[in-house]
Formats: structure tokens, C-alpha cells, sequence
């Protein structure tokens, strides 16, 4: 089989509802509001027949007061099921994935990113995510 890797950087993040916060900058989004929870969704466009192996993010965390994570969530008739989180677990910069098994049909994917930030706004950043997946041959994938 062979192994892809897609990255959605920052920049293709939405924020979640209208009260949502942000600084969008050429390496990173971040919150624009101290110690409140703050959200992102992008899709996730994968083909059909592939099946999806890990799931990265790169951000940052000031402290360990700060919330940088995401959810991967399933859609399928109408309804989300979260099929891996990751959360940034240290201080600074940081790669973190998990690790999963999804033959991907009919259903769509999305991410969903929470950032607090406690002390100044540069304290919980996103720089990207990435998404691993296998596939039999060439004719199964972009």
C-alpha cells in the first residue's frame, strides 16, 4: 500500500460561531481573547477507499494552564462521531497525533480546534494539521 500525507495549515481554519476571537498571521491562528474558550472547524477532504492512519496538529502552548486541541469527527447521516482527539500535552512547540484506523466511504470529516490562551493571546497557537492515510494503489487517491 502507500502512505499520504495532507496538511490544512492555519489559514483554512473558520472560526466556530460569531463570538469566536481570532488573530489569523502567516505562521499560526491564535486567540484574540484571554482564558476563554475559543474554536475552529475546517473540513477534511479525503477519497474514497483510502483509509486514514494518523491524525497530527503543530501548535504551541505557553503554559500548562493553555488548551491546544482537536477533535476528528465522522459525519454520516447527519450525525458527528468523534473518532480521535489530540491535545498538546508540554510546553512550547509541539507535534502530537493520534493514531487511528478509518476506511473512509461515503461520510465526510471535519476537525474542530480549541485554543485558551491564559495569560497574553500568544500563549495557544495552530500552525497546522496534518492527516495520514494509506491506500491500495494510485487510483484510490487524488
Amino acid at each position: 500500500s502507500l502512505t499520504k500525507t495532507i496538511r490544512i495549515h492555519h489559514a483554512e481554519l473558520v472560526p466556530a460561531s460569531d463570538t469566536t476571537r481570532w488573530i489569523f498571521g502567516n505562521v499560526f491562528v491564535k486567540p484574540n481573547l484571554i482564558g476563554s474558550n475559543q474554536q475552529f472547524e475546517t473540513p477534511v477532504m479525503l477519497p474514497k477507499g483510502v483509509t486514514l492512519t494518523k491524525v497530527r496538529l503543530r501548535g504551541l502552548r505557553a503554559s500548562i494552564s493553555d488548551t491546544v486541541s482537536a477533535i476528528l469527527y465522522r459525519i454520516s447521516v447527519d450525525a458527528a462521531t468523534s473518532i480521535a482527539t489530540i491535545t498538546h500535552s508540554s510546553t512550547g512547540w509541539q507535534t502530537v497525533e493520534a493514531i487511528l484506523s478509518q476506511l473512509v466511504g461515503e461520510e465526510s470529516y471535519t476537525i474542530l480546534l480549541t485554543l485558551i490562551a491564559t495569560g497574553t493571546t500568544d500563549d495557544a497557537k495552530l500552525q497546522y494539521f496534518e492527516l495520514e492515510y494509506t491506500m491500495p494503489s494510485y487510483d484510490k487517491g487524488y
